[in-house]
């Protein structure tokens, strides 16, 4: 597997082995950038066929950054990708994986995950009914005071 990372322009991301995921961003902004670059040392094949910000230029920038398209619309980006990156406002996150996965799409959202609890469950049971590979982006869940948090929790409920 190769891939090669260009720094003087666009990154272009490449295997000449195998199809690579398609991999479409919802926001445009600091963190979906952050990820974008992660993916460039994946050792998956990966191409980022879509985005869309609400922010036409910030997503016009980002496209061209990436080598990708910057989409008209959400259903765009999820019509034209495997896997979904929603890197968007908190407040959006719910809509936004719902759209994904009732498309069967993989999904990563950033964290957080929602801005309430009833929201965070609602997207924690939508992608365990549509059964698709998801991940929420919180790199602190294994620190010790989430942990303590979650033996709390399981106290509380015993």
């Amino acid at each position: 597997m190769s891939h090669e990372t260009q720094f003087d322009g666009a990154v272009a991301l490449r295997s000449a082995a195998v199809q690579p995921v398609r991999v479409g961003f919802l926001g445009a902004g600091l963190i979906a950038h952050a990820h974008a670059f992660g993916l460039a040392d994946s050792p998956t094949p990966v191409t980022i066929s879509a985005v869309y910000d609400p922010d036409h230029e910030r997503s016009s920038q980002f496209a061209s950054h990436f080598a990708a398209h910057a989409a008209p619309d959400v259903a765009s980006v999820i019509e034209a990708s495997d896997a979904v990156y929603v890197c968007t406002w908190t407040s959006e996150h719910r809509a936004l994986v719902e759209l994904v996965v009732a498309a069967s799409r993989a999904v990563f959202c950033e964290k957080p995950l929602a801005t309430n609890l009833a929201d965070a469950t609602a997207v924690t049971d939508s992608v365990l009914r549509a059964q698709v590979t998801n991940q929420a982006g919180l790199v602190l869940r294994y620190s010790p005071a989430f942990a303590l948090l979650r033996h709390h929790r399981s106290v509380v409920r015993a």
